[in-house]
């Protein structure tokens, strides 16, 4: 119960507190926060890694990510990148604004053998630029029916949007027609 079993470097899988990102999604310059963001872990090829995070009002997200483990539970360095769509805001990375790698290997430790290890630092942070005109522009969600859909990227006249590990994606700031 609340353990996740994952690989262990030269030994057999073992059950551990899970790994979890924790962060917030915000306006760049107001530094306010931006809920209903989408937040995806991507992998070295751009693929998706588990299940998008939808922001809290609050601007707040987390979610939990498969970490390879030593054999005392510590993760090893597994490196993923974030990418942040939200509603009248500019995608995350984006132009000049490339993304940072966050490296798993840095979450801190349960207070309990039995806890979930964190990773919440500024490469966690993500902040937004808005679109100056948002007329007429409006958002598409839906499923990508496929085996492995994750990672799928899906382009609306120019504006894209990625699938999550079940399909399920939302492209914003699609123009109309």
């Amino acid at each position: 119960a609340g353990h996740v079993c994952e690989p262990v470097v030269g030994g057999e899988p073992k059950c551990f507190g899970a790994v979890q990102i924790q962060g917030i999604v915000e306006r760049a310059i107001e530094k306010t926060p931006i809920g209903g963001a989408h937040v995806a872990a991507r992998d070295e090829g751009g693929g998706v890694v588990g299940n998008i995070a939808v922001t809290a009002a609050d601007g707040t997200y987390s979610f939990t990510l498969s970490a390879k483990r030593k054999p005392d539970g510590t993760p090893v360095t597994t490196l993923y990148t974030l990418r942040a769509d939200a509603a009248g805001f500019q995608t995350f990375p984006g132009g000049l604004r490339p993304a940072l790698p966050v490296d798993l290997g840095k979450a801190v430790a349960p207070a309990t053998p039995d806890g979930v290890w964190v990773l919440k630092n500024a490469t966690t942070t993500i902040d937004l630029f808005p679109i100056a005109n948002t007329a007429g522009l409006g958002t598409i969600r839906g499923t990508v029916k496929s085996p492995k859909p994750g990672g799928t990227l899906l382009d609306a006249g120019g504006v894209t949007g990625i699938a999550d590990s079940s399909g399920a994606y939302a492209i914003f700031n699609v123009p109309s027609g």
